[in-house]
């Protein structure tokens, strides 16, 4: 039997959660602590002050949790003042969700902030260094939640839209920050966590000023995400994407812990440790068949389970008794032509729809042309930052591509 659980958090002393949580309000700051510089020298000279907040946040089924969020102050925060607006210039707040790719706190930005090695989402060489540089050279305040919550729950978009736009509600409350232009990147991982935020924002934060978004190789759909990366050099994802669905749905929770014996259950616990979130963990976690490791066969063939899945899904022709909205502001999507892990025809159909009913999209679609590897899902962390990045301050200055929704940006040949 495999019970999931959490690691705790392997950086900083973990906050603790005050009894009276349901007496705040989503977006509350409940507790503050100074944290560490950014890692690199050129970064650190440019940050005023870091900070870690817990703050007040729902679950998937709306009870209270607390959740964490980074705050990184720019030494000389930039107001700016959208094109053909008439209202008064204000600051900027990038959120930043950072891919990742286990079901251990320890893996959070909040545990890894600070750090400067091969291990950490903070690498100089990694996604996150650039995002950094990107918002501190620009005056902008940048933002990293733990957007997993405090069970570690990949793979919940429901959870992670809400945690993302409480960690801005409590941004903007905490620095006095209110009526800030807010912007939302993430890849990966973290690219489904910007989607959801994204399709949530109008409905459960309205009073957020969003005016752009930019996100990659996101699973839109998590029954094939599961699909598609098991049995692969990815299945790590399919395992981590059960045992979180694991801690928002009983159901799925059931199905997840009859596993056929002590070896299986031992080699879905990997993911729960601090070992899971270093570069080599897909290496680690190996190629197997993931849904063969459960008494029964496939949990996906279980009717509750595939209810759970019909409420963690973006693709209108799969979601459960919802509506899947169409935000207010434009977006750039980038996604890999053989994504292994987030099916592409699941990102064309998301846009032909979001195109459909009034959505402004510019899909940049990588097909691997002169630079292996850009074709499939790496790229969507380790490939072009440029354009998507970019993108983020065309929108903040209220300016647009100029192309059909749906196609992708105009005078760069598709790589």
């Amino acid at each position: 039997m495999l019970c999931v659980g959490v690691v705790a958090a392997a950086g900083p002393e973990p906050f603790t959660t005050p009894a009276n949580l349901s007496h705040y309000k989503p977006g509350d700051v409940i507790y503050t602590r100074k944290a560490a510089p950014p890692p690199l020298e050129k970064h650190a000279i440019l940050a005023d002050a870091v900070y870690q907040l817990l703050f007040r946040s729902s679950d998937s089924n709306n009870e209270s949790i607390a959740a964490v969020t980074t705050l990184v102050i720019p030494k000389q925060p930039e107001v700016v003042r959208p094109l053909n607006s008439k209202g008064p210039p204000s600051h900027t707040i990038l959120s930043y969700q950072a891919a990742q790719d286990s079901v251990s706190l320890a893996c959070s930005s909040s545990s890894l902030w600070g750090r400067n090695d091969s291990d950490s989402t903070t690498s100089s060489e990694g996604e996150t260094a650039q995002v950094i540089g990107w918002a501190l050279y620009r005056g902008v305040y940048l933002v990293l939640p733990d957007w997993q919550g405090p069970h570690s729950s990949y793979g919940v978009g429901r959870l992670a839209g809400k945690v993302v736009l409480d960690s801005l509600r409590a941004v903007e409350h905490f620095q006095k920050l209110n009526g800030s232009q807010v912007l939302m990147y993430g890849a990966s991982g973290g690219g489904h966590a910007t989607a959801w935020a994204s399709t949530m924002a109008a409905s459960y934060a309205p009073e957020l000023k969003v005016v752009g978004a930019s996100f990659g190789g996101a699973p839109l759909d998590q029954e094939q995400l599961i699909r598609s990366a098991n049995d692969g050099p990815f299945s790590l994802y399919s395992a981590a994407s059960l045992l979180g669905l694991a801690t928002q749905y009983p159901e799925v929770q059931a199905a997840v812990n009859k596993t056929k014996g002590p070896k299986e259950a031992a080699h879905l616990r990997m993911l729960t440790t601090p070992a899971a979130c270093t570069n080599t963990s897909i290496a680690d976690f190996g190629s197997i068949d993931v849904l063969s490791l459960f008494q029964g066969g496939s949990p996906l063939g279980n009717h509750n389970v595939q209810r759970a899945l019909g409420r963690e899904t973006l693709l209108p022709d799969r979601a459960a008794g919802f509506n899947i909205a169409v935000p207010r502001f434009p977006r750039y999507i980038f996604h890999s032509l053989l994504d292994e892990v987030a099916p592409h025809n699941d990102t064309l159909a998301y846009v032909k729809d979001q195109c459909k009913r009034g959505g402004d999209i510019v899909l940049d679609t990588y097909k691997g042309r002169g630079w292996p590897g850009l074709g499939n899902h790496s790229a969507a962390r380790y490939g072009v930052w440029s354009l998507p990045l970019g993108a983020l301050g065309f929108f903040l200055h209220g300016e647009k591509f100029g192309v059909p929704c749906g196609e992708g940006p105009p005078g760069f040949e598709e790589v």
